[in-house]
């Protein structure tokens, strides 16, 4: 069985509702479910299904990286004979020797983010980066760069986001396996900055749909599964709107809400993002 997992960071179900999303309806209800504030609880929930108390992944920051789990993730637990993909898990660093392949996300250093680690310059010369070079900054431990305005934005993500979408289809076909995961960040980014810019909100979710639409054309799919991390809200209030200890230094006008997005093409729903682990290892397990 050939299973397609993509989780689309930020995708808040009341906008897929309204946006221009064709590929995405085409596959089946969008549902709302519960998840977690901050994306590495979510995705440490994702990848182990269980809440974040049990996984101990608390942020995406260098303090929590994989090195931190407590329990086993996805990768570990399905039946040995079945090869797992995975590229730009936010919190994918150091990256993991697994029964496929395994390209890290936000947390990954630009010299060493790939498993096998041949796969880098394949990947680098097919344009997989992180934005604005975030990577290098991990790798020099230093803070995330603020100086970035919103055209600036907007044009990096332009380029990131097919690439990214290009090294995935590259990475199925060369080195076909059973479960093929990929993470996208960019309406994550977008809407930060621009949640408060309907018309071009929009205009990123039908975006994000064509590439949905170019992974689907481009290998055949016996199930698919599209899940979000978290939806977002426009901040109204800092003090109120962002929990504590989370400080914006950066011009963001829209942030977390623990509402993510789930749709699938074979009727299994879920209520939180823990279940997507379920239901990938009882497909994995089939």
């Amino acid at each position: 069985m050939k299973v397609l997992v993509l989780g689309i960071d930020g995708m808040d179900p009341r906008v897929c509702r309204e946006a221009n999303m064709p590929n995405l309806k085409k596959i089946g209800e969008i549902i709302g479910i519960r998840t977690h504030h901050d994306s590495g609880r979510s995705w440490g929930s994702f990848i182990t299904g269980v809440p974040p108390a049990e996984h101990g992944i608390e942020a995406i920051s260098l303090d929590y990286d994989l090195t931190k789990l407590k329990v086993l993730p996805i990768w570990d637990i399905i039946p040995k004979d079945k090869k797992v993909g995975i590229a730009g898990l936010p919190i994918g660093y150091p990256p993991q020797t697994i029964n496929g392949w395994f390209v890290g996300g936000l947390l990954a250093r630009p010299s060493d983010y790939a498993r096998p680690i041949e796969l880098q310059k394949e990947l680098n010369e097919l344009g997989w980066r992180e934005p604005f070079e975030q990577g290098e900054y991990r790798e020099r431990n230093a803070p995330r760069r603020f100086d970035v305005t919103n055209e600036m934005l907007e044009d990096e993500w332009k380029k990131i986001l097919p690439d990214r979408t290009k090294c995935f289809k590259h990475l199925m076909k060369k080195y076909p396996v059973d479960l093929n995961i990929l993470i996208y960040r960019c309406l994550d980014w977008i809407s930060h900055r621009l949640f408060n810019n309907k018309p071009k909100i929009l205009e990123w979710y039908a975006r994000m749909d064509k590439e949905i639409g170019e992974i689907l054309q481009a290998e055949k799919f016996d199930k698919v599964m599209i899940i979000s991390d978290h939806g977002f809200k426009p901040i109204l209030n800092l003090s109120i709107d962002c929990e504590v200890g989370q400080v914006a230094l950066d011009p963001v006008i829209g942030h977390h809400r623990k509402v993510g997005t789930y749709v699938s093409n074979f009727g299994v729903p879920i209520e939180k993002i823990e279940d997507a682990f379920g239901v990938m290892k009882k497909l994995m397990e089939e």
